[in-house]
């Protein structure tokens, strides 16, 4: 008789380690590369606990609030916002966006401090009452993306702050409602051609990885709603926002996730 014993891995777990072995994939195309691991990432936090899921993306963002707490040492709110997203009085989106918009122009900052401020808009999204679960994971997925965009804008504009400047002057266009700059980019390199940009963003992709980890995700009961997750991963490829209900009358793809 065989004394071999079968231990079963949740797919949950086997989703976090091919999320880790992607991270160094090679990534010529960074949206390819980026929608895989959305996709990878979806996978492990759907259904996962509210605070496990926000925890995330707070843990995420907050590692760049020192360096904005020395660009804006009279901004405290941002970090009052990022704890309160952990509390049973949390933000809303909209107390977070009131409060950027009506931020002087050397306040509003850089591309990283945007960033900053939508991975908090995010996080705080997550938390609303009642809130549909596409809606936590795919707010959640978003805020981790745009708190490792920090990291991302902080290199880019190390390394090339000429075209991350004119990049910062099309955004304050763009959300003055102006016609647009055209991108010239012959002029400059494509941000992730530069080796200091993409390290940094797997740097903070590790981290996502190892927080995950240490949270013991694959420990969570594996999924119950697979055709709703299904559907989540086929919005969010189309077209990544938080999705919110109603949804698509078909929810039974051709494949499962």
């Amino acid at each position: 008789m065989s004394t071999t014993q079968h231990t079963s891995v949740s797919h949950r777990a086997v989703c976090l380690e091919r999320l880790a072995r992607a991270i160094h994939a090679p990534s010529g195309r960074y949206f390819a590369w980026h929608s895989v691991l959305m996709r990878r990432l979806c996978l492990v936090l759907w259904e996962l606990p509210l605070h496990v899921q926000v925890g995330l993306a707070v843990s995420t963002a907050e590692r760049y609030l020192p360096a904005f707490e020395r660009k804006h040492p009279h901004l405290s709110e941002l970090r009052q916002f990022f704890v309160r997203c952990l509390t049973a009085d949390p933000p809303t989106d909209f107390d977070i966006e009131a409060w950027a918009t009506n931020l002087s122009e050397d306040d509003a900052g850089d591309l990283s401090d945007s960033a900053l401020r939508v991975a908090a808009s995010h996080a705080a999204e997550a938390t609303r009452e009642g809130l549909a679960p596409t809606a936590v994971t795919s707010a959640c997925m978003l805020s981790v993306a745009n708190g490792i965009g920090v990291g991302e804008e902080e290199a880019w504009m190390a390394v090339d702050p000429e075209a991350a400047q004119e990049e910062l002057e099309r955004f304050r266009r763009s959300a003055l409602d102006l016609p647009p700059l055209p991108r010239d980019w012959s002029k400059y390199r494509d941000p992730w051609h530069h080796a200091e940009v993409r390290t940094a963003v797997y740097t903070v992709w590790n981290a996502v990885v190892a927080w995950l980890r240490a949270a013991d995700v694959g420990e969570y009961p594996d999924y119950v709603d697979r055709k709703l997750l299904a559907m989540l991963l086929r919005e969010i490829k189309k077209l990544p926002r938080v999705v919110y209900p109603p949804y698509p009358d078909r929810l039974t793809p051709d494949e499962e996730p």
